[in-house]
């Protein structure tokens, strides 16, 4: 994973945790990983911190 795709990740868990009650980054990055594992989000690449959900078919992003 390059630094880019860390720091849009970062951002991205930051956003989900503003929005679902102030989760630190931290357990919104694990809940991330848990998301990827079951396939309802991808890996955050070249998105400019959005996260793509394939069920959805387009790039949720936050900010």
């Amino acid at each position: 994973m390059t630094s880019r795709q860390k720091r849009a990740r970062r951002a991205a868990a930051r956003a989900i945790g503003i929005e679902c009650g102030g989760m630190s980054v931290r357990a919104t990055l694990n809940h991330l990983d848990q998301l990827e594992k079951v396939g309802l989000i991808e890996p955050i690449d070249n998105y400019e911190g959005g996260v793509y959900m394939p069920d959805l078919g387009a790039v949720v992003k936050f900010w």
